[in-house]
């Protein structure tokens, strides 16, 4: 496997870079720094075959190259209280933004098949989501049991930085996370170590359902191009931290059940800043993209529903569009119900409207034409003014006002 850590290596480390090499074995810790690609190979390979070893890491960022003197060019194993290690200030820059998608599983143990093609099937939907906001194409890796991104940033090791990467994993595990996966936002800190491609990877035994595997690349872009800080940024800014301020909110709305009654799908939801955050199932904004719309209601009733792409204006508050939209802005008053003409009942014309009756005591018209809006298809109320026995006529174009269209899913 000598060859595919060095494929590995020439990806995530610049040439003439110091790395270190550390692996967790059921002994300690064995630790190593280099800045010879061939011997750190070497030397991992020969590490790589004892089944006691559980994986072998890298550092992802930019060490310090004073750092290869502590053990230059080998790998010391069981470490001493007094082996140091990369620590966060010896970096001198971060290289890459991390994201780890780990399948929900026991702790301890290797994922099941399935748990593990779970999370590769996750990191693709996120590689398209920030691909759809602008990012360039990652690198997509296998870590074994479950999937990593990788996205070259060139950031300097501050706590700017530092904080930076932190919400924008955060973001993304609050949008990406489910029952099946779920992104580690501990990542942001700049000395993490990173599974080295090429190595195996053992959690627990090896059992037929829970197997171990070997961690592999699975795509590198060509050339792999460094995300901007603006695009990091604009990630990191997509979610409101805090309720909209300026006015009373209004604590009667049960927003999980609005949504559901006016035909918006709830993809997850998940607590939110004291409140809750649903995931919506299509951006009810555009119909350019289906996904990054949401919507937060926070503890004190405030509401703010928006979208991640920047054409849906970045994660800014759309709920009153969202409302307007949907019509629960401008319902009108409940009329007074006149008494029934001499000799009629709503028995006796089921489904249509009787002269002087409001049309919100009409039932749904068994005759009426079937409509597709944006909330769902829905049987339309019959709005033509009948007598007995006389048919159901369809609904004028003037009733369909403030309807919005959308092509057919």
């Amino acid at each position: 496997m000598t060859e595919a850590i060095l494929q590995a290596l020439q990806v995530l480390a610049a040439p003439g870079q110091v790395v270190e090499v550390r692996a967790i074995t059921d002994d300690g810790i064995a630790s190593g720094y280099f800045d010879d690609p061939a011997l750190l190979a070497g030397s991992v390979d020969v590490l790589d075959s004892v089944p006691a070893i559980q994986g072998i890491y890298v550092t992802l960022n930019e060490v310090n190259p004073a750092l290869l003197s502590r053990r230059a060019n080998r790998v010391k194993q069981r470490l001493g209280k007094k082996d140091a290690t990369t620590a966060d200030p010896d970096i001198l820059r971060r290289r890459w933004f991390p994201i780890d998608i780990d399948p929900t599983r026991p702790s301890g143990v290797s994922s099941t098949d399935e748990e593990h093609q779970a999370a590769i099937k996750t990191a693709e939907r996120i590689a398209r989501h920030l691909a759809s906001l602008g990012w360039p194409e990652p690198v997509i890796a296998d870590s074994g049991n479950g999937a990593h991104l990788l996205y070259r940033v060139d950031l300097p090791n501050d706590d700017r930085s530092r904080d930076l990467v932190k919400k924008s994993l955060e973001v993304l595990a609050t949008l990406f996370d489910d029952t099946t996966s779920s992104i580690d936002t501990a990542n942001h800190n700049a000395a993490r170590i990173w599974k080295l491609y090429g190595t195996m990877s053992r959690k627990g035994d090896h059992t037929t359902d829970r197997p171990h595997r070997r961690s592999q690349l699975l795509s590198v872009p060509e050339p792999v191009s460094i995300v901007s800080y603006t695009l990091l940024e604009a990630l990191a800014r997509t979610l409101p931290e805090t309720p909209p301020t300026g006015k009373k909110h209004n604590h009667s709305i049960d927003l999980s059940a609005w949504l559901r009654d006016h035909g918006i799908g709830i993809a997850r939801e998940k607590l939110y800043g004291g409140g809750t955050l649903y995931v919506l199932d299509e951006c009810p904004f555009s119909d350019a993209h289906r996904d990054g719309a949401f919507a937060i209601q926070f503890s004190n009733g405030a509401i703010h529903a928006g979208c991640q792409h920047t054409s849906c204006g970045g994660g800014a508050q759309r709920w009153k569009e969202l409302k307007e939209q949907s019509g629960s802005t401008s319902m009108p008053k409940r009329e007074a119900t006149p008494p029934l003409p001499p000799g009629a009942t709503l028995r006796s014309l089921p489904g249509c409207r009787i002269p002087g009756i409001p049309p919100a005591l009409s039932a749904p018209c068994p005759s009426s034409p079937l409509r597709r809006s944006p909330f769902g298809t829905k049987r339309l109320k019959c709005c033509s003014t009948v007598t007995p026995n006389s048919s159901c006529s369809p609904p004028s174009s003037s009733t369909m006002k403030g309807t919005r269209s959308r092509p057919n899913a």
